[in-house]
């Protein structure tokens, strides 16, 4: 069994939508993971970090590591995309239906900003 300490900001990169990304994780790597509960912080300012236990044979624990530490990775990594205002309707959808799904499918965090004057 191995073990590691991962902070909770990125947990949800970790596990995904509904548990997708561990679920995924556990399937192809044939580990067995177990994540700690999270422990509520009464200050804004402290990090708390959860404990994730990987069990299995060496390869289904090694996988299951790297896998995990590439989600981790790609959860702090963030990505700007400019779209002209004539085409965020399309973009977003018939009541936010598009981008829901992008968010769903992709687990990326979208973010809009108010309509721009710039042309």
């Amino acid at each position: 069994t191995y073990e590691m300490s991962v902070p909770n900001d990125v947990m949800g990169a970790v596990i995904g939508t509904s548990g997708a990304n561990i679920n995924e994780i556990m399937k192809r790597s044939g580990a067995i993971i177990y994540i700690s509960k999270k422990r509520e912080s009464l200050s804004l300012l402290d990090r708390e970090e959860r404990i994730i236990m990987i069990s299995g044979s060496t390869t289904a624990v090694t996988m299951a590591k790297s896998m995990i530490n590439k989600a981790i990775e790609y959860s702090k990594q963030g990505y700007e995309m400019r779209v002209p205002n004539d085409a965020m309707g399309a973009v977003i959808g018939p009541s936010g239906a598009i981008i829901t799904e992008i968010k769903k499918r992709s687990g990326a965090i979208i973010l809009t900003s108010e309509r721009s004057t710039d042309r």
